[in-house]
Protein backbone atom coordinates (compact mmCIF):
# COMPACT_ATOMS: atom_id res chain seq x y z
CA UNK A 1 0.00 0.00 0.00
CA UNK A 2 2.48 2.46 1.06
CA UNK A 3 4.09 1.62 -2.27
CA UNK A 4 1.70 2.75 -4.56
CA UNK A 5 1.08 5.84 -3.16
CA UNK A 6 5.01 6.61 -3.61
CA UNK A 7 4.61 5.75 -6.80
CA UNK A 8 1.17 7.57 -8.08
CA UNK A 9 3.50 10.73 -6.19
CA UNK A 10 6.76 10.32 -8.21
CA UNK A 11 4.23 9.30 -11.58
CA UNK A 12 2.74 13.07 -11.37
CA UNK A 13 5.69 14.81 -10.44
CA UNK A 14 7.20 13.22 -13.40
CA UNK A 15 4.26 14.26 -15.07
CA UNK A 16 4.05 18.06 -14.28
CA UNK A 17 6.94 18.98 -16.91
CA UNK A 18 4.45 17.36 -19.69
CA UNK A 19 1.62 18.91 -19.20
CA UNK A 20 3.22 22.42 -18.72
CA UNK A 21 4.85 22.30 -22.18
CA UNK A 22 1.57 20.88 -23.75
CA UNK A 23 -0.52 23.75 -22.23
CA UNK A 24 2.41 26.34 -23.58
CA UNK A 25 2.40 24.52 -27.42
CA UNK A 26 -1.33 24.82 -27.15
CA UNK A 27 -1.12 28.35 -26.41
CA UNK A 28 1.91 28.81 -28.78
CA UNK A 29 -0.18 27.55 -31.93
CA UNK A 30 -3.39 29.31 -31.32
CA UNK A 31 -1.27 32.56 -31.41
CA UNK A 32 -0.19 31.13 -34.84
CA UNK A 33 -3.85 30.12 -35.86
CA UNK A 34 -5.64 33.41 -34.82
CA UNK A 35 -2.65 35.77 -36.46
CA UNK A 36 -3.32 33.05 -39.53
CA UNK A 37 -7.25 34.50 -39.12
CA UNK A 38 -6.16 38.35 -38.81
CA UNK A 39 -3.68 38.32 -42.12
CA UNK A 40 -6.59 36.45 -43.87
CA UNK A 41 -8.84 38.95 -42.75
CA UNK A 42 -6.63 41.78 -43.81
CA UNK A 43 -5.43 40.64 -47.10
CA UNK A 44 -9.33 40.49 -48.37
CA UNK A 45 -9.43 44.03 -46.40
CA UNK A 46 -6.87 45.26 -49.08
CA UNK A 47 -8.22 43.45 -52.36
CA UNK A 48 -11.93 45.37 -50.66
CA UNK A 49 -9.47 48.66 -50.92
CA UNK A 50 -8.44 48.16 -54.12
CA UNK A 51 -11.90 46.99 -55.38
CA UNK A 52 -13.75 49.84 -54.22
CA UNK A 53 -11.68 53.16 -53.35
CA UNK A 54 -8.64 55.19 -55.24
CA UNK A 55 -6.20 54.28 -53.10
CA UNK A 56 -2.24 53.20 -54.49
CA UNK A 57 -0.52 50.61 -53.01
CA UNK A 58 1.12 52.76 -50.06
CA UNK A 59 -2.27 53.99 -48.83
CA UNK A 60 -3.55 50.33 -48.59
CA UNK A 61 -0.20 49.15 -46.84
CA UNK A 62 -0.59 52.24 -44.32
CA UNK A 63 -4.47 50.99 -44.25
CA UNK A 64 -3.28 47.63 -43.21
CA UNK A 65 -1.05 48.43 -41.33
CA UNK A 66 -3.12 50.56 -38.82
CA UNK A 67 -5.72 47.82 -39.28
CA UNK A 68 -3.46 45.40 -37.21
CA UNK A 69 -0.86 47.19 -35.42
CA UNK A 70 -2.86 49.92 -33.96
CA UNK A 71 -2.53 50.85 -30.25
CA UNK A 72 -6.24 51.72 -30.35
CA UNK A 73 -7.53 48.54 -31.51
CA UNK A 74 -9.07 46.39 -28.77
CA UNK A 75 -7.61 42.76 -29.10
CA UNK A 76 -4.88 41.24 -30.59
CA UNK A 77 -2.29 43.40 -32.48
CA UNK A 78 0.60 42.49 -34.28
CA UNK A 79 4.08 43.72 -34.47
CA UNK A 80 4.85 46.14 -37.41
CA UNK A 81 8.43 45.23 -37.32
CA UNK A 82 7.31 41.65 -38.27
CA UNK A 83 5.08 42.15 -40.89
CA UNK A 84 5.57 42.37 -44.71
CA UNK A 85 3.38 43.32 -47.45
CA UNK A 86 3.60 42.86 -50.83
CA UNK A 87 0.88 44.33 -52.77
CA UNK A 88 -0.10 44.77 -56.16
CA UNK A 89 -2.55 46.96 -57.99
CA UNK A 90 -3.37 46.06 -61.74
CA UNK A 91 -5.21 48.72 -63.88
CA UNK A 92 -7.35 47.18 -66.54
CA UNK A 93 -7.32 49.26 -69.96
CA UNK A 94 -10.01 52.33 -69.84
CA UNK A 95 -12.26 51.30 -72.29
CA UNK A 96 -14.21 54.13 -72.84
CA UNK A 97 -12.34 56.37 -74.35
CA UNK A 98 -11.10 56.48 -77.52
CA UNK A 99 -7.25 56.13 -77.04
CA UNK A 100 -7.95 52.64 -76.36
CA UNK A 101 -8.96 51.52 -79.58
CA UNK A 102 -5.42 52.13 -80.95
CA UNK A 103 -4.21 49.72 -78.53
CA UNK A 104 -5.91 46.57 -79.78
CA UNK A 105 -3.32 44.09 -78.71
CA UNK A 106 -3.23 45.06 -74.73
CA UNK A 107 -6.83 45.28 -75.19
CA UNK A 108 -7.25 42.00 -76.19
CA UNK A 109 -4.88 40.17 -73.83
CA UNK A 110 -6.75 42.14 -70.71
CA UNK A 111 -9.94 40.46 -72.34
CA UNK A 112 -8.68 36.99 -73.45
CA UNK A 113 -6.41 36.37 -70.08
CA UNK A 114 -7.79 37.97 -67.17
CA UNK A 115 -6.15 36.13 -64.96
CA UNK A 116 -2.46 37.68 -66.15
CA UNK A 117 -4.11 40.97 -64.24
CA UNK A 118 -4.65 40.04 -61.44
CA UNK A 119 -4.22 42.60 -58.41
CA UNK A 120 -3.15 40.78 -55.31
CA UNK A 121 -2.49 41.69 -51.68
CA UNK A 122 0.04 39.30 -49.62
CA UNK A 123 0.69 39.61 -46.00
CA UNK A 124 3.32 37.61 -44.13
CA UNK A 125 4.07 37.85 -39.96
CA UNK A 126 7.39 36.37 -38.28
CA UNK A 127 6.92 34.46 -35.32
CA UNK A 128 10.59 33.23 -32.94
CA UNK A 129 10.52 30.12 -32.70
CA UNK A 130 9.26 29.13 -28.48
CA UNK A 131 12.45 28.09 -26.55
CA UNK A 132 10.71 24.41 -26.46
CA UNK A 133 12.22 24.00 -30.02
CA UNK A 134 15.95 25.05 -29.17
CA UNK A 135 15.47 22.42 -26.06
CA UNK A 136 14.09 19.71 -28.91
CA UNK A 137 17.51 20.85 -31.12
CA UNK A 138 19.41 20.11 -28.42
CA UNK A 139 18.46 16.68 -27.15
CA UNK A 140 16.70 15.10 -29.84
CA UNK A 141 19.05 14.49 -32.80
CA UNK A 142 17.95 14.86 -36.69
CA UNK A 143 16.99 17.80 -38.61
CA UNK A 144 16.89 21.33 -36.38
CA UNK A 145 13.41 23.10 -35.77
CA UNK A 146 13.66 26.23 -37.35
CA UNK A 147 14.40 29.88 -35.51
CA UNK A 148 11.74 31.24 -37.07
CA UNK A 149 8.50 30.71 -38.07
CA UNK A 150 6.69 32.60 -40.77
CA UNK A 151 2.50 32.70 -41.33
CA UNK A 152 1.07 34.42 -44.62
CA UNK A 153 -1.93 35.15 -46.04
CA UNK A 154 -3.19 35.95 -50.05
CA UNK A 155 -6.03 37.31 -51.55
CA UNK A 156 -6.62 38.36 -55.14
CA UNK A 157 -9.06 40.14 -57.20
CA UNK A 158 -9.06 40.51 -60.84
CA UNK A 159 -8.65 43.99 -62.68
CA UNK A 160 -11.17 45.57 -64.32
CA UNK A 161 -13.88 44.42 -61.91
CA UNK A 162 -14.03 47.39 -60.36
CA UNK A 163 -10.64 48.63 -59.61
CA UNK A 164 -11.07 52.70 -60.17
Amino acid sequence: MKNSRGQTLIESILMIPVIVIVFSMITWFSRIVLTRQQLVMASKYGTDMIYYSNMNEAQIEEELKDYLCNKDNKGRKLNPDNLKFIIKKETFLDIDSINSLGDLDALQDNFLNPADHLSSVHLAYEFKSPPIFSAWNTFIPGPNLPDKITVSAHAEVLAGTGVK
